[in-house]
């Protein structure tokens, strides 16, 4: 089974119990004596996947059709990843309730906001790198003062001089603490975030009662912001690059919201948003709650992303090209906006001359380029 066959195979397993018409032909490949698990743990893992494969597995009960050692490396990976996100419900809570005592109510995003919410079949399906959340700007270094105060800490150059051009204040780890947090004043790069503003987000808030309250935005714009976080912010659509982790958030909150309606309310990023759509829909055996557009553009984006699928080498080289493309053109935007506005050239020279800077810059090729 090829990387773009395999890919597909996974999509289609998660959408089990769900699909009861795949659950025959997933059944037939498992079964197979040949059938290439250790390429399917690697793909799985690459996109962090596995617990929920695990999961979706168990739920449809396929689980005791696979390898008894692969079933003993699901589960163990799963429970561990359980544990994980329990303890990161209690991080969020203690931010929750630090916070509210100071009247500040944050707004909890991405994997987190779908966990306080319920998206998921139970706790240990989804991997969660970090918590996010937004604040209100009147809020925002108030908030990290609180959590430093309360012994957060942070490895990286503070630079408050400009913080009205970053979406999120350096990110704190706690001792003790699971995972990293980044306090978010917006949540899109500046460029985009008038077109996906924080007041937004606030004003059409989806809180969650119990104990402690909690806040998450409305389900139509935690998919508005999955695409743009993973599509525009990261380049996935420039890299031609498939994320089955955000896709298949996108995949259960098309349970919940129409999201076949977003372009029409995000005009500007219509033709890109129906391409990512329809490559969600490809990847999840074209469900009823997510439509397949047939456009041009669609067609060209999935095209391109079954071709990366397939070829290794020739996407790495692309990529690394596509990469030095992006840098030059922003290096010479940059440049000529120091020409013409004094605030960006002092800005960039006060960067030019930190070596903080100069050293995360390096890291950021050194991580791209995988260079230990």
């Amino acid at each position: 089974m090829d990387p773009k066959k395999m890919y597909y195979f996974i999509g289609k397993c998660h959408t089990l119990p769900d699909n009861e018409a795949e659950k025959n032909e997933v059944f037939t490949q498992v079964s197979k004596p040949d059938f290439p698990w250790e390429k399917f743990v690697r793909m799985a893992s690459g996109h962090f996947m596995v617990p929920a494969v695990y999961l979706r597995f168990k739920l449809s009960g396929l689980l005791n059709e696979l390898p008894k050692e692969l079933i003993q490396y699901l589960e163990y990976f799963y429970n561990l990843n359980f544990e994980r996100n329990i303890k990161i419900t209690y991080q969020l809570r203690d931010i929750t309730e630090l916070l509210s005592r100071n009247n500040i109510k944050p707004i909890f995003l991405k994997g987190c906001a779908n966990l306080i919410d319920g998206l998921y079949s139970d706790a240990g399906e989804r991997m969660i790198g970090d918590i996010d959340f937004l604040v209100q700007e009147k809020n925002f270094l108030k908030t990290a003062e609180l959590l430093i105060e309360d012994g957060y800490k942070t490895d990286k150059l503070v630079r408050t001089k400009n913080f009205n051009k970053v979406k999120h204040y350096p990110a704190l780890k706690k001792n003790g603490g699971v995972v990293y947090v980044e306090i978010h004043r917006n949540l899109v790069k500046y460029q985009h975030s008038k077109r996906f503003s924080a007041s937004k987000i606030f004003n059409e808030k989806k809180s969650i009662g119990g104990l402690v309250q909690y806040h998450v935005p409305s389900e139509k714009n935690r998919a508005m912001h999955n695409f743009l976080h993973s599509q525009i912010d990261n380049h996935f659509h420039y890299y031609g690059q498939a994320a089955l982790r955000d896709f298949y958030d996108i995949y259960l909150l098309s349970k919940r919201t129409s999201v076949n309606e977003l372009g029409n309310e995000f005009h500007y990023y219509r033709k890109k948003l129906e391409a990512w759509l329809s490559l969600i829909s490809h990847t999840f055996q074209h469900p009823e709650s997510i439509q397949k557009f047939d456009s041009h553009v669609s067609r060209r984006f999935i095209k391109r992303i079954n071709r990366n699928l397939s070829r290794g080498r020739w996407v790495t080289i692309q990529k690394v090209i596509r990469f030095g493309l992006l840098k030059l053109w922003i290096y010479f935007v940059t440049l000529i906006n120091s020409i013409f506005y004094k605030s960006i050239r002092s800005e960039t020279l006060g960067k030019l001359r930190d070596k903080n800077w100069r050293r995360a810059q390096i890291q950021s090729y050194r991580r791209f380029f995988n260079i230990s």
